[in-house]
């Protein structure tokens, strides 16, 4: 790029640093609350912290120790395990500076990629410029800050539509190579959902835009030339979307979702369209003015019936009124003007979700809709939109007759979007949230291996929400309510619980813990009181955290029980020492074989089941006949410790069977005395082997043959694009 045309990148990055120049001066950072937990800072920062670590030390981030007594961290997509800018700034940088700088990035690369595109479209720099800005602080990018990996993903749509451009204009097959880099990044970025949008989106781009220019012979050719540049670009991210199958065909979406699961969490609301011209409109979640309620099944809504930032979509009043004008001046001269709104009205209509029966058509029609919910998220597509179209309109109406009118319009615009988008997430003193709390320390001094258990940490969210009266004013409720550990905030200081909070979970894991969307078995144990002043528990409770190793519960009430005593208060949480708790790693002398998964969760808490005597196997062992003996007279040393590797020795005075509480997952492999032998998933999601009388060196590793797969796949997909553009530059 030459100086002449390095005044835009200038621009757009001050354009990108000056509202958010506490996060460019490394003062703040973005903490933007999900009501009942963060999407940021429990589940995409946490595992990005975790992920850091690793590259730091220079392993492969295959196994996250910290959540659900284990968890394959390179097989959750939304982590990014394989994006280069996560590889980069996480490994290399502090984390919360890492987080800092890849918002930053991103919003960055939004504006300048948008800029591009724009110009291939024959836009003047000016109204090229005005498109970028508009939506890289489009209400869709803005709000979903807290999302990282969807604003990482959506972040490349307008450079794929730039390589559509460039292919249609000349014609070269380099740009459908280019492309195919580009969509194998963005699937490494970690959004399915937005990958799987974003091709829907190019594959109606390219129709129209190829169509017009081609005989049909050639343009089907050209359109087998697309696909298998997808097809390219599907294999670059096979190393992230192999193992993301393997971990979804095990999750409640192996088949996908219902209509009504789809839509249920979103609709959006007739009157949120008016948030197009005034944001807060209908209200503002920022000062809590955005009322909360509850659905029929118990979730948290927003007084819409939906989530405020999965319905936001505001351009800015100035854009919105001139894509409008455009439309209605050039909608019959301007081909490319019908295209966009016909992608535009396409698009919300889509948005608007079980509104109109265009979603539900596309539901049951389109192969692979019915993987994903929130339809809201076309919104994308509809900012995109209004983006083009208001740089179109800008060049139409306002650059070739008035350079002062045109720099007060976008003047007005920047100022109009900054004012309300900024607003969109709060930020918070990075000293202050690097502080360490003081649950944090006193769990610290225990050297040994153990787990947490924070329960209804959810509602100490919400409860922390209306405390704060929303984030626009004193943020400290907010950092007191990090002394409850709520998962996956415990990550950060490499303190494991027994459950998380992340998007797919093996469904023999959601039986018990539940996720970020379903309620495990467990929550059914425990609840708060009518009065509201203690937690009330079952008897199960503390026998099944005591069998996953959690020797301490974080609570914001008050909890009954003989087995657990108060050891420490930090303002409202208290945390209790689980005095029934088993060590990570035990000896039963007994197995009983239960193959269906509700039936050994309901076992599992009975009064039936004794879980030092007897574990549960989800199939028949191979093994010698049992014999009685005494689980006391084994004894278990743990040697070695780490993500991804266990050595124990174990003395067995009786056969019968080595449990450890952490999780069971395809690719964990044993070695019982230099040979291997079989892992059985056991107590619904933990592990199991069967060793005999003796003394015993037990080995497990990880070793997923998924991530191998994907490795060589995606090799391959690279090598492929390198040697053509090498035979396309040799040709020419």
């Amino acid at each position: 790029m030459n100086r002449s045309k390095l005044w835009v990148v200038w621009i757009i990055l001050i354009v990108t640093l000056l509202p958010f120049y506490k996060l460019a001066l490394m003062q703040g950072t973005i903490i933007t609350d999900d009501i009942f937990a963060s999407d940021l800072m429990n589940d995409r920062y946490p595992l990005r912290h975790f992920l850091g670590s690793v590259i730091k030390e220079g392993r492969l981030p295959l196994w996250i120790p910290h959540i659900y007594g284990g968890f394959p961290l390179f097989a959750a997509v939304e982590v990014g395990s394989f994006y280069p800018p996560n590889l980069i700034f996480f490994g290399f940088f502090k984390p919360l500076i890492a987080l800092n700088l890849v918002i930053l990035f991103h919003i960055f690369l939004t504006g300048l990629f948008a800029y591009l595109y724009a110009r291939s479209l024959n836009l003047d720099r000016v109204s090229a410029l005005f498109s970028g800005t508009i939506l890289m602080y489009s209400g869709f990018f803005i709000s979903h800050l807290k999302q990282l990996n969807m604003v990482n993903a959506a972040c490349y749509v307008p450079l794929l539509f730039f390589m559509i451009e460039r292919y249609r204009q000349y014609g070269s097959f380099k740009y459908l190579l280019y492309f195919s880099l580009v969509l194998g990044i963005q699937i490494l970025a970690g959004h399915p959902q937005i990958t799987y949008y974003t091709i829907l989106g190019c594959l109606a781009y390219f129709c129209f835009r190829v169509k017009d220019i081609f005989p049909m012979k050639k343009s089907l050719t050209r359109l087998l030339l697309f696909f298998l540049s997808i097809g390219i670009g599907f294999g670059i991210g096979a190393i992230q979307l192999i193992p993301a199958l393997q971990l979804s065909s095990l999750s409640q979406r192996s088949g996908g979702v219902t209509y009504e699961f789809a839509t249920v969490w979103c609709n959006y609301h007739p009157l949120d369209i008016l948030t197009f011209l005034y944001p807060f409109i209908n209200g503002n979640p920022g000062t809590a003015s955005y009322a909360l309620g509850t659905n029929k099944g118990g979730s948290v809504f927003w007084r819409s019936g939906s989530v405020f930032w999965e319905d936001y979509g505001y351009v800015g009043l100035i854009p919105f009124i001139l894509s409008l004008f455009l439309i209605w001046r050039a909608f019959k001269s301007n081909e490319l003007v019908r295209f966009y709104t016909f992608f535009l009205l396409g698009s919300f209509l889509l948005v608007m979700g079980s509104l109109t029966p265009v979603f539900k058509i596309f539901f049951y029609l389109v192969p692979g809709m019915n993987y994903f919910r929130f339809p809201t998220r076309f919104l994308l597509f509809t900012d995109l939109s209004l983006a083009i179209l208001a740089g179109m309109g800008l060049t139409k109406f306002f650059v070739k007759r008035s350079y002062r009118i045109t720099t007060l319009v976008f003047v007005i615009t920047l100022a109009d979007l900054w004012f309300f988008q900024v607003r969109q997430n709060p930020v918070v003193e990075m000293e202050k949230w690097e502080e360490m709390p003081e649950t944090v320390k006193f769990l610290k001094q225990d050297q040994g291996l153990f787990r947490i258990f924070s329960p209804l940490s959810r509602l100490t969210h919400i409860l922390t929400y209306r405390e704060a009266k929303g984030w626009e004013g004193d943020l400290s409720p907010y950092l007191k309510q990090r002394e409850v550990l709520q998962p996956s905030s415990n990550v950060l200081y490499s303190i494991s619980s027994c459950d998380g909070y992340i998007n797919l979970t093996p469904q023999y894991l959601l039986k018990i813990w539940g996720d970020e969307k379903v309620k495990g078995y467990l929550s059914n144990t425990y609840r708060l009181s009518p009065d509201e002043k203690e937690i009330q528990i079952d008897e199960g409770f503390v026998k099944v955290l005591s069998l996953f190793n959690a020797k301490y519960l974080l609570s914001w009430w008050p909890i009954h029980h003989p087995d657990l005593r108060e050891v420490f208060r930090s303002g409202k949480t208290i945390i209790y020492l689980n005095q029934q708790v088993f060590p990570r790693c035990f000896v039963v002398p007994h197995s009983l074989v239960i193959q269906d998964d509700d039936e050994s969760v309901r076992f599992l808490f009975s009064e039936k089941f004794s879980p030092g005597k007897t574990v549960i196997l989800s199939e028949n062992p191979e093994i010698p006949e049992e014999r009685t003996s005494t689980p006391q007279s084994s004894l278990v040393e743990i040697k070695e410790y780490s993500p991804t590797r266990n050595i124990l020795k174990v003395k067995m005075a009786s056969p019968g069977f080595l449990v450890t509480s952490d999780t069971y997952y395809p690719g964990w492999k044993v070695e019982i005395d230099g040979k291997r032998g079989r892992v059985y998933r056991a107590n619904v999601c933990q592990r199991a082997v069967y060793l005999p009388v003796g003394d015993h060196e037990v080995r497990f590793f990880f070793a997923p043959s998924s991530l191998t797969l994907g490795f060589v796949v995606s090799s391959f997909a690279l090598l492929l694009v390198v040697v053509l553009l090498r035979v396309r530059r040799d040709k020419a």
